[in-house]
């Protein structure tokens, strides 16, 4: 957490990504790091808006 990197968990599903990423995030805003939680979905979408805006 102190190099400040992304993090994506891939896995099949019902393995406990969703746990992991949950215990994460809350112990790095617990520590005063800013934590942004999304799926995949979402970030493609996200992703895409940003490239056709540019």
């Amino acid at each position: 957490m102190e190099q400040k990197e992304k993090l994506i968990l891939m896995r099949d599903t019902y393995n406990g990504k969703t746990h992991l990423a949950t215990v994460l995030g809350m112990g790095a805003y617990l520590s005063g790091k800013s934590v942004l939680f999304t799926n995949i979905p979402n970030l493609v979408i996200e992703l895409k808006e940003l490239m056709s805006a540019n």
